[in-house]
């Protein structure tokens, strides 16, 4: 009887030590857990080069008129606010120009690749106006892809490049963009 209980005792322990989590916890990937939460964009640059020449290049900080973030939810949906206050974020005067843009999407990790599915987020050119007349170009995307730079528990810096095709009348022109994101949570 003694052996039985000894045999049986010998076989939970087997089991026990089969079930238990051989990972210590640790996420199959920690990149996916450490995005999630909302980030406040800091800094945002951006280039815009037509036919292969630089045409733009401008770098753009937060301040007290301009207010953006990106969240990323666990479910792989993100969204990206932007507000513009003129009078200052938080300013109710009626004489302030106030835009807000906003932008959502998925995003995913497949091995050590970062995929979203928008071309870019929202950032602080949200308070900026363009004015076109006449026809407006017809507008293709070719090309885009994100990576993150860097991602800690307070600092998310995304690279983000996507191309197009801009056609109006019979002119095409191509159109790359280079965006860096700087956030801190």
């Amino acid at each position: 009887m003694q052996r039985i209980h000894f045999l049986l005792m010998a076989i939970f322990i087997c089991f026990l030590c089969a079930c238990g989590n051989k990972s210590g916890n640790k996420p199959a990937n920690l990149q996916l857990v450490m995005i999630i939460g909302k980030w406040n964009l800091q800094k945002q640059s951006d280039e815009v080069y037509i036919d292969g020449a630089l045409k733009s290049d401008t770098t753009m900080l937060a301040s007290n008129k301009t207010l953006s973030y990106a969240q990323f939810d666990a479910d792989g949906k993100f969204s990206s606010i932007s507000f513009y206050n003129s009078g200052g974020i938080g300013s109710t005067s009626l004489g302030n120009v106030i835009a807000v843009d906003s932008l959502s999407g998925t995003y995913s990790f497949a091995g050590p690749g970062f995929k979203l599915s928008s071309a870019g987020l929202g950032g602080f050119g949200v308070g900026t106006i363009n004015f076109i007349t006449g026809p407006v170009p017809v507008i293709h995307l070719v090309s885009q892809s994100a990576q993150i730079v860097q991602l800690t528990a307070s600092l998310l810096t995304l690279h983000m490049e996507y191309t197009t095709t801009q056609t109006l009348n019979a002119d095409v022109k191509n159109y790359k963009y280079v965006l860096d994101y700087y956030y801190t949570k």
